[in-house]
């Protein structure tokens, strides 16, 4: 896969630039310390509207406070800021005060941030809301989650050790969260198959967005989106809130970063994974729009343009991403974005007697691109529509080529496409004091096709399939103070299937107490489901031609979660959730001998005749401890012990693929702030991630391969100047060189990873 040739490579120099860690530590200077202004806008969450008179201030790792006021646009400004990291606080008469962790103050580069207030349920005159409300500083942006969800950003996927600025490996440190392998950023939540992970972008369900995917795999190598484009958004892992639906396992909802509306930016970066430039600011000046590009290109396709032997696996891949944000004065604020990738893996294998070789070339392409617009329809009612058009694309080719005569015999071609059309028209309204509602239709028009050969020189097996067919989601999620510490979450959410009419209406409702200012509890509870790839309903048996498959319904599940938090000192979060998940109408083989069942499937489509009487359940507590970023240290340890079973068309319940029994992890951080003017930063980061092995296929899930155990490590050396700041860093993946197995076809541990990169902000 995309990371085999880099260790290699990494390892030659990793000791080398070990000791440029050494020295630069140990280099002093007498320059100015550099100050830096921010800006950025205060508005109202629903109405968008500024917030003028609204405060924000700034705390630093040494505890000092500065503040500002926003004026009549909304806006504010903070001058003559030190570099480095902070914590920031809004707030305003009348709405919940707004707190974010792990704010990056450098070379004034992304330093425009957009602060959304959201209207307090209380008598303006009792308005007091600590910082330690429910969620801390990584509460979920949503207002409407309140279990299994937290926020993240781009600081934290940049910070973490060998997360390389990618959410789907920056979640392996969060609570009932495992990784497929080591070489691919797929996860596993709570038991639950990767494949069942939702990506929205802007608010939209949308394809993998992955270097490297494979529909079944649920997964690739790298996001194609940089962690430099990535702003504040929701993680969720469970009993999600209304408007989400066609999701059971996992939901990463990516809000792409606005561009800043003053000065422009750019920056570059060049290190392993490849090379990197963005830019950002105002298209003109004193004018609120902006606009925000970053495109990426691997290295490796780089030296091999150049005609470097780099070996007998190539890699190679591209990314560019987008946001243009246009707010106008009578139409609302509209904005534009994008997202695509390209990645292609060659692999040639000569066989023992050097008389063939083996050619395997796999392909993924996927881009995405969206309008939407945020209307104010009075000082209640926002409306927001979002329009998308996504395509994605696979192809897997594998050849045996004769070395005397140059003859090719394919093994088999696996080919796939999607196209997507889907528009997104959500009202959010503030019913009163006390009360807001959510509500919204989602519409989605797909068109797939499927061209897989197998064993081509003998025509023996060929599975095609083109087809058009639609969803139709709709949903509405009231909020309800009942009393000043007690909250009421209902909501519904209903899903149709074009292709064959199945429907399912899916209620939800959650409650969250505040006992006081340092503990809650919430409990959550719903009904939810899921679609398979479209393959899996319209693919053609090759003998007969039919589609014995495509009335096959929804995969369904109830879930229900209860968790209870404590703050016992400031910084310090502590908190322990209970779960269960009842998995029903799950598609299984009609042979009544079989074991098989869509849960534990990694294949982009089975062949298996369907039907839905399959069942499963996961299960389990977690434990999280979190020391949020302050005093240049931050601190987050997880543990969960849960089980993850099935029950297929033998009667008999047995363990998923997926159940590891436990999953632990403790990731940590610190940074050292040195030189006169305290411009110099040395950053250690490390995380340990240790949990149960998954089950093997040939033993009906009975049988584990070992246990799984990473080391991962991260240093890092930044200078801070007026103009321009540099940070050089090394990520070693698995540090411990252990060889984790995996159960995945193919997919062997790359041993120790060094992954060097060298930034520059102007």
């Amino acid at each position: 896969m995309v990371f085999l040739q880099y260790s290699i490579m990494s390892r030659s120099v990793f000791l080398l630039i070990t000791l440029f860690f050494v020295s630069a530590f140990a280099q002093n200077t007498g320059a100015q310390e550099a100050l830096f202004t921010v800006r950025g806008m205060l508005i109202d969450k629903q109405t968008k509207e500024p917030l003028f008179g609204a405060s924000v201030s700034f705390e630093s790792e040494n505890e000092k406070i500065v503040g500002v006021t926003a004026d009549a646009q909304g806006m504010f400004t903070l001058e003559k800021i030190p570099a480095g990291k902070y914590k920031v606080s809004a707030s305003f008469i009348g709405y919940n005060q707004l707190v974010i962790s792990k704010v990056e103050v450098a070379n004034e580069n992304n330093s425009f941030i957009t602060l959304e207030l959201e209207s307090s349920l209380t008598k303006l005159n009792e308005v007091v809301v600590s910082e330690t409300k429910r969620g801390g500083d990584n509460a979920p942006i949503n207002s409407m989650a309140v279990i299994s969800a937290r926020s993240f950003n781009a600081e934290e996927s940049e910070m973490v050790a060998a997360s390389l600025g990618d959410p789907g490996r920056l979640a392996l440190s969060y609570a009932g969260v495992r990784g497929q392998s080591d070489i691919l950023n797929g996860i596993v939540v709570r038991g639950n198959a990767p494949k069942g992970v939702m990506w929205r972008v802007e608010g939209v369900e949308v394809p993998s967005p992955n270097h490297f995917s494979q529909e079944g795999y649920g997964a690739g190598a790298i996001c194609m989106m940089s962690g430099q484009v990535i702003g504040t958004s929701d993680f969720y892992t469970g009993a999600f809130p209304s408007e989400y639906g066609n999701a059971m396992s996992a939901v990463f909802d990516v809000k792409l970063k606005k561009g800043d509306t003053q000065k422009r930016h750019y920056f570059l970066q060049a290190g392993m994974m490849g090379f990197e430039g963005g830019t950002e600011g105002p298209f003109t000046k004193n004018k609120k729009a902006s606009y925000l590009i970053n495109y990426r290109y691997s290295t490796l396709a780089v030296f091999e343009k150049m005609g470097m032997d780099i070996g007998n696996t190539i890699t190679a891949y591209q990314d560019l991403t987008f946001k243009l944000n246009l707010p106008t004065t009578k139409a609302g604020t509209f904005t534009v974005f994008g997202v695509g990738g390209q990645s292609k893996l060659t692999v040639s294998e000569q066989n023992r007697r050097n008389t063939k070789t083996k050619e395997k070339v796999k392909t993924y392409d996927m881009a995405l691109t969206g309008l939407s617009n945020a209307y104010s329809l009075n000082e209640k009612n926002v409306l927001k529509t979002t329009l998308l058009f996504a395509a994605n694309r696979e192809r897997l080719d594998k050849d045996e080529v004769s070395r005397g005569t140059g003859a090719s015999v394919p093994s088999y071609r696996l080919g796939g496409s999607n196209m997507y059309f889907r528009t997104v028209v959500q009202v959010d309204s503030r019913l009163s004091s006390r009360s807001s509602l959510r509500s919204g239709i989602i519409t989605s028009n797909m068109r797939f096709n499927i061209d897989d050969l197998y064993d081509a020189a003998r025509n023996t097996g060929e599975y095609k399939a083109v087809g058009l067919t639609y969803t139709l989601q709709a949903f509405s999620q009231w909020k309800y103070l009942l009393t000043e510490k007690l909250t009421l979450h209902t909501g519904m959410h209903f899903i149709y299937f074009g292709l064959n009419g199945n429907f399912n209406i899916e209620p939800r409702a959650a409650l969250t107490w505040q006992i006081n200012k340092k503990q809650s509890v919430a409990v959550a509870a719903g009904l939810h489901s899921k679609l398979e790839a479209l393959a899996n309903y319209m693919v053609h048996e090759p003998w007969t031609g039919s589609t014995p498959n495509a009335d096959v319904d929804f995969t369904k599940a109830a879930q229900t979660g209860v968790s209870y938090e404590i703050i016992p000192v400031k910084h310090l979060k502590l908190k322990t959730e209970l779960y269960f998940q009842y998995l029903y109408s799950v598609p299984i083989s009609t042979d009544e001998g079989s074991s098989f069942s869509i849960l534990n499937s990694q294949d982009r489509y089975t062949t298996n005749v369907l039907v839905n009487k399959g069942r499963g359940m996961n299960y389990g507590i977690e434990l999280t401890l979190e020391k949020t970023f302050a005093k240049n240290y931050y601190i987050l340890a997880n543990g969960s012990l849960f089980e993850s079973k099935y029950y297929a068309a033998d009667g008999i319940w047995r363990n998923s693929r997926y159940n590891t029994n436990f999953i632990t992890s403790l990731t940590a951080g610190k940074d050292f702030i040195f030189g006169k003017t305290n411009n110099w930063t040395f950053g250690l980061n490390g995380r340990v991630l240790w949990s149960g092995g998954e089950r093997t296929e040939p033993s009906a899930f009975e049988d584990q391969v070992t246990n799984y155990f990473r080391v991962d490590t991260r240093m890092s050396i930044a200078r801070q100047r007026e103009n321009v700041k540099w940070i050089f860093a090394i990520d070693v993946q698995n540090a411990s060189n252990r060889k984790n197995e995996s159960t995945l076809d193919e997919i062997q541990s790359t041993g120790i990873l060094p992954v060097l990169s060298f930034r520059i902000d102007l």
